[in-house]
């Protein structure tokens, strides 16, 4: 999940139950995606 968007930096929460966030710079994404109808999220 997206936790915040920052000029420079997107921090991604990627563990609910430990509360784990990883910071990316923005400049380090490349392409964002998004899921195909019918496909769920995890």
């Amino acid at each position: 999940s997206i936790v915040e968007v920052n000029p420079d930096s997107v921090v991604l929460k990627v563990d609910e139950s430990a509360n784990t966030r990883i910071t990316f710079a923005r400049s380090a994404i490349q392409q964002v995606l998004t899921a195909s109808e019918g496909e769920k999220n995890p």
